[in-house]
């Protein structure tokens, strides 16, 4: 499945990263972030902006990873991946991993319900989640795919490739307009 609209010859891979996802990966790939923004001479508030949806996006992909047994050999097609693009206009961000068949319908409504929001109503969700003080049992208030959906002004654009009975390739891209 291609997401990219534009050119291959035109898109410039920034970060391209397969493999595990750990909390100290990502801390590697935001240093390289760090790094490649200076390089290209970004505007810093782009940056901040690749960064949160990097962020958010990474610990989608480390929270969902966490489920899936270490004994199941699926073989290296299904590794998670991180991929960080630019082309002249834009900024891309495709990650992928493979998730339970389970999460696929909580994810699914997740991004379904961001991308029929307009900036104002992701605005008020987003208040009304902090207000609330309430955390996931994961640890977290929920609000990975808003800060994505606000952060990016776009809709957020993802796939879903069945493994098997119990699992699928979760894909998701994220484009940020320079």
């Amino acid at each position: 499945m291609n997401f990219y609209s534009a050119n291959i010859s035109e898109q410039q891979n920034i970060i391209d990263y397969k493999g595990a996802i750990s909390y100290d990966i990502i801390n590697q790939l935001l240093k390289k972030l760090k790094d490649e923004m200076y390089r290209l001479g970004e505007k810093l508030v782009t940056y901040k902006r690749i960064l949160i949806l990097m962020v958010e996006t990474l610990e989608n992909t480390s929270k969902y990873m966490d489920s899936i047994p270490g004994d199941i050999n699926l073989g290296s097609q299904f590794l998670p991946f991180f991929t960080l693009s630019r082309t002249n206009c834009s900024y891309n961000i495709l990650s992928g991993n493979l998730v339970k068949k389970e999460h696929q319908a909580i994810i699914q409504q997740k991004i379904d319900q961001m991308n029929s929001l307009d900036p104002t109503e992701l605005k008020k969700l987003y208040r009304k989640i902090i207000s609330n003080g309430q955390f996931t049992k994961e640890g977290g208030a929920g609000l990975g795919f808003i800060e994505i959906a606000k952060t990016s002004n776009s809709r957020i654009q993802y796939a879903f490739e069945k493994v098997n009975e119990s699992y699928v390739f979760y894909t998701i891209n994220i484009e940020l307009t320079s």
